[in-house]
C-alpha cells in the first residue's frame, strides 16, 4: 500500500471514530416509548352555549396543567354526546394534544338542570418535546354543576380519570 492511500484510510478512520463518539450519546438517549399508568383529576368550567372548555388540574407525567382551548361539538347522532379536542400545557411548558368524546348519563337531563354527571373517553394525539409522539388515554367520570341560575348553560365541572400514556 503506498503512503497516501494509508494516510487517506487512516484519516478517514479517524473522521469515522470522531463521528461515533459525537453520535454515540444520541443513540443511548434515544428512548423507546412506553407505556406508563396515568391518572388525572381536573375542574374548570363549560359552556353548552358556545361548548368552551377551560381547565386546571394534575395528571400523571404532566404534574399541574391547564387547559383554555377546549371545544366540544353535539354528537348529531346522539344529542347527549360530545365530541371535541384541545391542548393542555403542562406543568414543564409542553403541550399534548387531545380528543374526547363524553355522554351525558343524567336521566331527564335539559340545559339548566342543576347538576349532571358524564362518562367519557380521552385519547392524546400528540404533542411537543418528550411529549412529541404521545399516545394512550384515560377513561373519565364526572359531574357538572350549574353555575348561575340566570345562565342555564354555564356549569362548573371536575372529573377524575384514568388511563395509560405511551411516549
Amino acid at each position: 500500500m503506498n503512503s497516501k492511500r494509508l494516510k487517506k484510510l487512516c484519516f478517514l478512520g479517524v473522521i469515522m471514530l470522531v463521528m461515533d463518539i459525537l453520535l454515540l450519546p444520541a443513540a443511548v438517549n434515544a428512548k423507546k416509548p412506553v407505556e406508563r399508568p396515568f391518572k388525572v383529576h381536573a375542574c374548570g368550567v363549560f359552556s353548552l352555549a358556545s361548548f368552551l372548555v377551560i381547565q386546571t388540574g394534575e395528571g400523571t407525567h404532566f404534574g399541574r396543567f391547564t387547559s383554555d382551548d377546549g371545544q366540544f361539538y353535539p354528537d348529531p347522532n346522539d344529542p347527549l354526546s360530545a365530541i371535541g379536542g384541545g391542548t393542555v400545557i403542562t406543568a414543564s411548558g409542553e403541550v399534548v394534544d387531545w380528543i374526547a368524546r363524553f355522554t351525558i348519563t343524567t336521566p331527564g337531563f335539559y340545559p339548566g338542570i342543576d347538576e349532571y354527571e358524564y362518562v367519557g373517553i380521552v385519547e392524546f394525539t400528540g404533542g411537543t418535546g418528550k411529549f412529541k409522539n404521545i399516545t394512550g388515554g384515560f377513561y373519565m367520570e364526572g359531574i357538572d354543576k350549574l353555575l348561575d341560575q340566570d345562565d342555564p348553560y354555564t356549569y362548573n365541572y371536575c372529573y377524575e380519570g384514568e388511563g395509560s400514556v405511551i411516549y
